[in-house]
């Protein structure tokens, strides 16, 4: 929930893609293009909308990261620790009653049916890469590689732009197959983003997440916004 909105997403990216791609050259991998395979939303058995509400379910973890685990626990979560293959049957057996999903992958596997109903505020983006090893990139003449690039990044924005149109898309094929989307007020919102300053931050930044960058990501994600807020005010004066 640090970042909110596409336009924010766009603008962190486009600030520090750079960097990241000269980290990832590092290791080893050209990136051709950016994009993101949606929001996370959660989906559950029950209606879901507080902090509090959510402490109630069993939630699906991808993975096995048992210092995080232990720390949703510490927080009064539930989380069930399971691969992505078993989510489908622990849905079906009760293992588990909800999970974070993009709205395109919950519809592509069905996996709504049996979680019905969708807390509508953003949870997270999931943003990613496709990449090429360095090794196979250069063996591409050299003369030749500015134009795949830019194929790659036109190809990349066409996908980003499909992607978004998606989640729109599967979000109305859900709801006309059972699907119950319960708004956030602001106020829960708001609940939401406290808890996550005053327990998750601490927790992550520093120990898990580099403060270095979690600052510069939140001082952008401040520029822009009050960028935004200037576009606001003058279109209302005009």
């Amino acid at each position: 929930m640090l970042v909110r909105t596409d336009g924010e997403l766009d603008y962190v990216i486009e600030k520090l893609g750079p960097e990241f791609e000269a980290r990832l050259a590092k290791k080893g991998f050209k990136v051709l293009n950016w994009s993101c395979t949606g929001w996370v939303y959660f989906f559950t058995k029950e209606p879901v909308t507080t902090p509090d509400d959510m402490k109630r379910q069993k939630l699906f973890f991808w993975g096995s990261d048992t210092a995080y685990i232990e720390l949703l626990k510490s927080w009064g979560f539930n989380p069930v620790p399971l691969g992505i293959t078993d989510l489908l049957p622990s849905l079906q057996t009760g293992l588990v009653d909800a999970f974070p999903a993009p709205p395109a992958a919950a519809v592509l596997f069905q996996m709504f049916t049996l979680a019905p109903h969708m807390t509508d505020f953003r949870w997270q983006p999931l943003p990613g890469t496709t990449v090429v090893s360095m090794k196979q990139w250069n063996k591409i003449p050299a003369d030749l590689r500015p134009a795949l690039e830019d194929a790659a990044r036109e190809v990349g924005t066409r996908l980003q732009t499909r992607i978004r149109e998606l989640e729109q898309e599967a979000i109305a094929v859900m709801m006309e197959h059972g699907l119950t989307v319960h708004p956030v007020p602001p106020a829960v919102e708001e609940a939401w983003r406290t808890f996550l300053r005053e327990e998750g931050y601490p927790a992550f930044v520093g120990p898990r997440i580099s403060k270095e960058m979690f600052d510069t990501v939140s001082s952008l994600l401040d520029e822009y916004r009050r960028s935004r807020d200037l576009q606001t005010a003058a279109a209302g004066d005009q």
